[in-house]
């Protein structure tokens, strides 16, 4: 079975601030979603301001460096609800 090309599936902003565990779940799930990684909240905030109309799907870690992951899904929450 041909995969699709990454534009063609759909994004997953994944953000965690361990990047062993970033990078393990794009070893996972690359085939199945098209990833964006970030590794706290603000580069999170940043990442979804530029590709939120893409974005379909947010993982998030709870306990990070800088913001936590509740605080930054509720700022992700105001732009796109």
């Amino acid at each position: 079975m041909l995969s699709k090309p990454p534009e063609e599936l759909p994004t997953l902003l994944f953000v965690d601030d361990e990047k062993k565990t970033c990078r393990h779940f794009e070893r996972l799930f690359s085939n199945s979603f098209r990833i964006l990684v970030a590794h706290d909240g603000i580069e999170a905030m940043e990442i979804f301001r530029e590709h939120h109309h893409d974005i379909g799907i947010i993982m998030t870690d709870q306990r990070m460096p800088n913001e936590s992951g509740t605080e930054f899904l509720h700022k992700a929450a105001a732009l796109k609800p």
